[in-house]
């Protein structure tokens, strides 16, 4: 390995030495840096998220701290938490743990998904920080892109088209059945298979349901061929239902409907599906998406009504007459399409053409009203942070900018993370950051999404003295995390790292190397301090 060193060639390590090495030296080591560097930043937020550990049959509580490093917000692996039962009760005590031992008084939010048993966790942790330090902890609610996942998994299921039960018994048709799969080729000539159904991520499920009908004509030839005789008949209900499903004149509509509904939320996933602080563009965003759906069945004199995050939210749905005409719903270009000849051909009737309208729009309304109830914009400070916004801080007249400020110092002040004296001065500073700022090539040019808000802002605002107040707020403002990215990507990690009989305190020591290494861009750019050396050569008596 470093054939240019007569030491390193004759080094070795047992595999025992090697695991309690990692475990008692290095990865502490790695964990005192996160924690030193919290401390000295104060304000963090805290995320977590738990997922079956198969190797263990545990469940793994992966909790992950957010904190500004450097003039930009990070998200780091803190620890692993392993539990039997996952009630709110223990999600509690492990958590408060974990906030201890940074800081109980510098959290700023707790950033989860939506269960309910999460909540209850948010309400028992809000409650002990309120008690223990003078202020509470931001809400947002739970995490914003899992809400969109969800919101589409429930409408799907609603319609009762069985997508869900169709994709995954078109894939386990032909999962590790060799014979099978070379009569799909024989017959069809095709190699092409199916893809597999992801249960959690719904909207992954394009590529999947995509891949199915490129191969549909394929699969109702091997239907055809197995009900001749002409090859043998699986005989499972993985093949019964895909026999039923090719005698489905309208599956097709409804597969493209199903592709149709789920392209219009994916761009804003991808968008998000990132750790920088994007949560000020988040409500805009969300809105220009939650538009674009309502404008498929709602009528266009209600959208056009739609201006801000708050009258989206206001939406009343139980009014009949915000509602196009069945006839005008909009199923999407393909479906469209597929309908009329099939309603030409006389393949399907009248009635047939206004189920599947009434349908789509039950499964369109569904998607709208479980988001606009769930996601993140039904919190004001959400609603608010616009006013970090490059493009609209240099906007003139700015007295939008100015509401959405005082606005989010209402809750910050009720929430006690700013004293009320210092609002006004606040405002002040923030008109005139926003005067400065027009003559600024990089506000001017601010593209959401390539540049970072985080960095723009520090190297504007950080270094004045006279904004001091200003920056505090926005400092803190730009922590508050918008999902889950970080925490999710590390259980793709774990998968990377695990290896049989491996034990809990391994598991975390190189979750905690792993991480640390991304973080400074590999192995070749670790300096070996004296710090970390010290660590590792007192590991003996602290296995021991």
């Amino acid at each position: 390995m470093f054939p240019d060193s007569s030491i390193a060639s004759k080094f070795t390590c047992s595999e025992s030495k090697c695991a309690y090495l990692t475990t008692f030296g290095i990865a502490p080591y790695f964990k005192s840096l996160i924690v030193a560097k919290v401390k000295l930043e104060k304000d963090y937020v805290l995320l977590f998220d738990e997922a079956m550990n198969s190797q263990l049959q545990t469940k793994q509580l992966d909790i992950h701290v957010r904190f500004w490093n450097e003039g930009e917000v990070i998200t780091r692996y803190l620890t692993s938490e392993f539990l039997g039962h996952a009630t709110a009760e223990d999600l509690h005590e492990r958590l408060i743990e974990s906030c201890r031992s940074v800081s109980l008084h510098g959290i700023v939010q707790l950033s989860m998904d939506g269960p309910n048993v999460n909540r209850k966790t948010y309400d028992m942790l809000a409650a002990d920080i309120e008690t223990e330090t003078d202020h509470k902890m931001i809400n947002i609610g739970s995490c914003g892109l899992h809400q969109i996942h969800n919101a589409f998994r429930t409408a799907s299921s609603d319609t009762g088209w069985d997508m869900e039960y169709i994709l995954q018994s078109l894939y386990w048709l032909f999962k590790d059945t060799p014979a099978r799969r070379d009569d799909f080729t024989k017959v069809t000539g095709s190699t092409v298979f199916p893809k597999r159904f992801c249960k959690h991520r719904w909207l992954e499920n394009v590529t999947v349901m995509e891949r199915a009908l490129e191969m549909w004509s394929n699969v109702k030839a091997y239907v055809e061929t197995v009900e001749k005789g002409q090859i043998s008949n699986p005989r499972t209900k993985s093949y019964d239902a895909i026999s039923k499903c090719c005698a489905d004149e309208l599956f097709l509509t409804k597969a493209n409907i199903f592709i149709s509904i789920a392209k219009e939320l994916s761009p804003f996933l991808q968008k998000y599906q990132t750790d920088l602080p994007v949560l000020p563009s988040f409500a805009q965003d969300f809105c220009k998406m939650l538009i674009t759906i309502m404008s498929r069945f709602l009528t266009d004199d209600t959208c056009s009504k739609l201006t801000s995050a708050a009258k989206v939210i206001k939406v009343d749905f139980s009014s009949a007459i915000i509602y196009k005409e069945m006839s005008k719903i909009d199923i999407g270009f393909v479906a469209e399409k597929l309908l009329k000849q099939l309603l030409f051909n006389k393949k399907i009737s009248e009635r047939d053409v206004y189920t599947i309208r009434a349908v789509t729009k039950s499964m369109l309304s569904t998607i709208v009203t479980r988001l606009v109830d769930n996601s993140p914009i039904k919190y004001a400070i959400v609603r608010n942070l616009g006013w970090l916004i490059p493009h609209n801080v240099i906007c003139i007249p700015n007295d939008p900018c100015i509401t959405q400020l005082k606005n989010c110092l209402k809750i910050l002040v009720e929430s006690k993370h700013v004293k009320d004296s210092k609002c006004d001065d606040i405002i002040r500073q923030f008109k005139d950051f926003s005067n400065e700022s027009r003559t600024n090539p990089d506000f001017i040019s601010f593209v959401p999404g390539t540049a970072r808000l985080d960095t723009l802002m520090h190297s504007t605002m950080q270094k004045r003295e006279d904004w001091v107040d200003l920056w505090g707020v926005t400092k803190k403002l730009l922590l508050l995390s918008h999902g889950q990215a970080s925490v999710e990507r590390g259980f793709s990690v774990n998968k990377q790292t695990m290896s049989d009989n491996m034990e809990e305190l391994t598991i975390i020591a190189q979750r905690a190397i792993t991480d640390h290494l991304r973080s400074i861009g590999g192995v070749q750019n670790l300096v070996m301090t004296k710090e970390l050396l010290i660590s590792a050569s007192s590991v003996r008596q602290k296995y021991h």
